[in-house]
């Protein structure tokens, strides 16, 4: 019997200006990460790329699916799961502020 385990890869992408370099800025940073389901009926492996926004909460808002390989395959499965991450916000000036365009990719792997 196969079990199924979840790798993943975190890519964030942000623009940083190099005014901002001597002011108080700082990067969102993963609280909490809840990995997806393997779906019952997937009998093979794959992996799905998000782009998403933090919001001033820490939320993951605005998730999109970039790519999948098998195409809808996962789809669902990622984006329920990046959808309870927890991150605690990122910074300017002080003040928590969103994190849009970061990036994301599941991998989904069978292991005998």
């Amino acid at each position: 019997m196969k079990s199924a385990f979840l790798l993943f890869a975190v890519t964030t992408l942000s623009i940083v200006n190099s005014a901002c370099v001597h002011s108080t800025h700082s990067k969102a940073e993963l609280l909490v990460r809840v990995e997806p389901r393997y779906p019952f009926h997937a009998r093979e492996e794959g992996w799905v790329k998000l782009i998403f926004d933090i919001n001033k909460q820490g939320k993951t808002e605005n998730i999109r699916i970039v790519d999948s390989q098998p195409v809808r395959l996962f789809d669902r499965s990622a984006k329920k799961s990046l959808s309870q991450w927890q991150y605690k916000p990122a910074f300017k000036d002080g003040s928590p502020t969103s994190q849009n365009g970061n990036e994301v990719t599941l991998l989904f792997k069978l292991e005998d």
